[in-house]
């Protein structure tokens, strides 16, 4: 996982702004070993009090002042990074980050405070899914987290995959299976239902109600026999012991089982398929972390992380080393990842942009907020058809940049130049990269990202579906970067996938 962070002092606490979108404040100023050149801006006499509850615009709301725009800019400058490369992140953010399909899990030593979801608006992303949650770890301080994920749609497998029929269920995708017969596909079904997705005709669907089959002469055959459905599958549950039962809770909702009960399909077990059961695999996550500390003199410190990370890091064959004299790439050519890819995708993150007087110099008004922009990468891997100093490379740019109203940000059409960086992998641990980037200034940024993907698989040139160890470029590719231009600065996160 790809996340850094960037760290401020300021001594007033800061205002949120209309400008701001998805921020509580993001600190700047002082700590930074450059601060952005930007002049003060100048302090206007607040508008008078209209009699409506204060000055503004007669609602009852204050009217946010220019000044205040700018001193949120300020502080965003400062949280972003401005002049500073991009440091690990240390102990003052929790870096215990885990997540499934998207949502994420922070642990904190001794205590855990749990993250709850936010309805707080921020930018949509075509394809991508966003999710914010906020949290007070402490006294003073709170965290606000802006996830994007790509997760797909669970996908469709074959019966005898999902309920493991050649290995008799022991390995099972799913809950509920005990064990299958493998000749005919029959399942005997688990006693603790788990997530497992019940439709049965007579089964209970009300508050802690049982159904039972009781071993009587009275008892009609078809009261052992029930149609339905098990995870989409149509067939039949038959009670083979002498008594079986069926039990809810207090919601309705199917929980336990007694023993006896098997599921027969409809059908040919090889041609049916279960809809929808194969969670995505294979995604990626960008986003970043904002966090506010104001301690009991008033003073308020701001954090700012960029998070990047996948669900299946590339762990692609060995790169060796580039020759410092040379350039090249030892074993490079005989490599068996090949050729070049593009990859293209959607970026985020926090921005400031100033206005410049007609000598270059930063003066009111300013504006800070969330960005939405482009990612496209290069990744030049090794074979003949690659020069030898390109091989296992990888640069790219990051363009387009709107607010999270889809407005550009700057009439100067921001483009980062995310400068050519080698590729590193052992053969045991993911590829990654890092590099610097520019954006025309004197000011360098940074960047630095992994790729994502399976690394082997079957040859799609070969008719059959046979697995062998043929090796694929990478799917995917995620990052984080920061950047300096002109009348501006970025920082922020992408997702690029494979085109």
């Amino acid at each position: 996982m790809q996340l850094h962070k960037f760290k401020i002092h300021w001594g007033a606490i800061c205002l949120i702004t209309v400008l701001s979108l998805v921020m509580y404040g993001c600190g700047g100023g002082g700590s930074s070993s450059s601060e952005p050149e930007v002049d003060s801006p100048p302090t206007e006499t607040p508008p008078a009090d209209d009699g409506e509850g204060g000055a503004g615009d007669g609602d009852g709301e204050p009217e946010v002042s220019q000044d205040d725009i700018d001193a949120e800019a300020m502080r965003v400058a400062g949280a972003i990074g401005i002049g500073t490369p991009m440091p690990v992140i240390g102990d003052a953010l929790p870096t215990n980050i885990t997540h499934t399909k998207g949502a994420i899990e922070i642990k904190d030593e001794p205590e855990d405070t749990d993250l709850m979801k936010s309805d707080e608006m921020v930018a949509a992303i075509p394809k991508w899914k966003s999710n914010v949650y906020m949290r007070a770890p402490s006294e003073g301080v709170e965290d606000m987290i802006v996830l994007y994920n790509d997760v797909g749609p669970h996908t469709d497998e074959s019966y005898g995959t999902v309920f493991d029929i050649v290995g008799s269920g022991e390995d099972a995708l799913v809950d509920g299976v005990a064990s299958t017969d493998p000749d005919t596909g029959v399942l005997t079904l688990a006693t603790t239902v788990g997530d497992a997705i019940y439709t049965v005709d007579g089964f209970p669907s009300g508050d802690r109600q049982t159904f039972e089959v009781m071993d009587d002469p009275k008892t009609a055959a078809d009261d052992r026999e029930k149609q339905g459905t098990f995870y989409g599958v149509p067939g039949k549950f038959t009670c083979i012991a002498t008594s079986c039962s069926a039990t809810t809770d207090n919601k309705g909702k199917l929980v336990t089982i007694s023993e006896g009960w098997t599921f027969t399909p409809t059908g040919n077990i090889e041609d049916i398929k279960v809809k929808g059961v194969i969670p995505d695999a294979d995604y990626m996550v960008m986003g970043y972390w904002l966090e506010k500390t104001t301690d009991t003199a008033g003073k308020t410190t701001y954090e700012f992380s960029h998070i990047s990370d996948g669900a299946r890091a590339y762990i692609g064959a060995a790169i060796g080393a580039r020759d410092a004299d040379s350039g090249v790439i030892t074993g490079a050519e005989a490599h068996a990842v090949t050729k070049t890819a593009k990859y293209a995708g959607p970026a985020t993150g926090m921005y400031i942009m100033k206005t410049l007087d007609s000598l270059g110099g930063a003066i009111s008004p300013f504006s800070s907020g969330q960005f939405v922009a482009n990612a496209m990468l290069t990744a030049n891997f090794g074979g003949n058809s690659v020069a030898v100093t390109d091989q296992f490379s990888v640069s790219g740019t990051v363009s387009g940049f709107v607010d999270a109203e889809g407005a550009p940000i700057s009439e100067d059409r921001w483009t980062l130049k995310l400068m050519k960086s080698d590729i590193s992998g052992d053969g045991t641990l993911g590829w990654t990269f890092s590099g610097d980037t520019t954006g025309g200034t004197s000011d360098s940024g940074s960047w630095a990202g992994a790729f994502y993907g399976p690394a082997l698989g079957d040859n799609p040139a070969t008719a059959d579906d046979v697995e062998t160890d043929f090796p694929f470029q990478p799917g995917a590719a995620a990052g984080t970067f920061n950047g300096h231009f002109a009348n501006g600065h970025v920082a922020g996160a992408f997702g690029a996938t494979k085109q």
